[in-house]
């Protein structure tokens, strides 16, 4: 998706922050309905549009991360908040960070968005993630013995819409390796300050690996629908907001391509 509009950064930081450095609250715009952690859940956190809109506005932009924190079952004791990836996969985070998210989590379920006060460096503005299931089909590089298409099935690709990524296809599926990509995108004001008038979107985004900040394509819904899906005729994918919609009974015996 290509954004032209100017970055405002008061937009994205919440103005009071605690003293232990964090403010938390509900996320800005867009139908995002309260979302209760039980001491099984784990959630994600990012700062993926903060970062994506001071880019766009040629903005000095803060470290991008991602934050898993898992609730302990004693609510006394501080939540496991652990670095990741857009992927999933563990990453290396300043310290600082971990121990802010789990100070302002405790005790806390419902839980949006947060800002993490870096001291001398800029706030991190961190919006918590929807888990989303999908589904992705990628056509293989040789036909059936029939000579119809022949084609890679995922079923149960998880990723969340703060940003997360997931790979299929690639090494000996037959097929080119594709990265999906989701976004929960919410415009900030304009330069002078009035609002924006594009609407809140989820966006699932069609990369290749080697091309992160390139889309190939990507499909857009009102954040208040229950799944996005996509159609570029090589590859296809559905994705369902977790909580919203009953899980995708498509799987690979009845996808048709």
């Amino acid at each position: 998706m290509i954004l032209h509009h100017h970055f405002v950064q008061a937009a994205l930081i919440v103005s009071t922050m605690l003293a232990a450095g964090l403010a938390a609250g509900p996320a800005a715009g867009g139908p995002l309905a309260a979302q209760e952690m039980s001491v099984a859940d784990t959630a994600i956190f990012s700062n993926e549009e903060q970062v994506y809109f001071a880019k766009e506005a040629k903005q000095p932009a803060p470290t991008l991360v991602y934050l898993r924190v898992e609730q302990s079952a004693d609510k006394k004791a501080l939540p496991v908040v652990t670095g990741v990836d857009a992927f999933g996969a563990t990453a290396e985070v300043a310290p600082e960070l971990l121990s802010q998210m789990a100070m302002g989590m405790r005790g806390k379920k419902a839980f949006q968005s947060a800002t993490l006060n870096m001291g001398s460096g800029q706030p991190i503005a961190l919006r918590r993630a929807r888990p989303a299931t999908c589904w992705v089909a990628v056509r293989k590089d040789k036909p059936r013995a029939d000579g119809a298409p022949d084609w890679h099935f995922a079923q149960n690709v998880k990723l969340h819409d703060q940003g997360g990524r997931a790979l299929v296809g690639g090494g000996e599926t037959g097929a080119q390796p594709v990265v999906i990509r989701m976004r929960n995108v919410i415009w900030p004001a304009k330069a002078d300050g009035s609002p924006n008038t594009n609407k809140p979107s989820v966006v699932l985004y069609i990369h290749k690996p080697d091309k992160p900040d390139s889309a190939e394509s990507y499909a857009w819904a009102d954040p208040g629908a229950a799944r996005v899906g996509i159609n570029l005729r090589w590859m296809q994918a559905s994705c369902g907001i977790d909580g919203m919609e009953q899980p995708s009974a498509v799987t690979a015996t009845s996808f048709r391509g």
